[in-house]
């Protein structure tokens, strides 16, 4: 490594802010370069004096007095936008919160429906089941052309394909 290059090393290793790898290339190259080791000795003396020569300097009070109310207005600005933010999170949860609730009544509603529509066409198929094979049950003299039994295999077809449709249309399509 050269002299150059070592001597940056050297003002970022006082500041402690060298990665471990190149400390040890330093240190290496301080053991076999007599003149970047004696660089090294007098930029440890020269930062020990000026450390030492350092003293603790007060600020006027009007300077500190700025500086305090200039933070805490910062720091109610920040609460303030952490209020917003806040605001804003809750209102959006409240709109999810309301879709989901929406969403869910209107699966119950479908639900309903098909199950309002699946009971009201049994109810219409039955009642039409019972009026064609049983005319005389309601009364009336109606006589049914050919076999009764193939009337009453016709609607129960008629009845299932109905219902059969109607489940298609429901899982495929939606409510009706």
């Amino acid at each position: 490594m050269k002299c150059d290059a070592i001597e940056s090393l050297l003002i970022d290793s006082v500041d402690g802010e060298l990665p471990a790898a190149q400390m040890e290339l330093l240190s290496e190259h301080l053991n076999d370069c007599p003149n970047c080791r004696e660089f090294s000795a007098d930029q440890h003396v020269l930062d020990r004096l000026l450390f030492s020569a350092l003293k603790e300097v007060k600020a006027p009070a009007h300077i500190r007095d700025s500086l305090l109310l200039f933070i805490d207005q910062e720091a109610q600005t920040d609460r303030a936008n952490k209020s917003a933010e806040m605001a804003l999170a809750e209102q959006e949860y409240q709109q999810r919160r309301r879709k989901l609730k929406l969403a869910t009544m209107m699966q119950l509603q479908y639900w309903i429906d098909c199950i309002s529509w699946i009971v009201g066409l049994s109810a219409f198929g039955f009642a039409l089941l019972a009026i064609l094979k049983f005319p005389s049950a309601f009364g009336w003299n109606v006589e049914l052309p050919g076999d009764p039994r193939i009337w009453t295999a016709t609607i129960a077809a008629l009845f299932c394909i109905g219902v059969a449709l109607l489940a298609t249309r429901i899982c495929r399509l939606g409510p009706l």
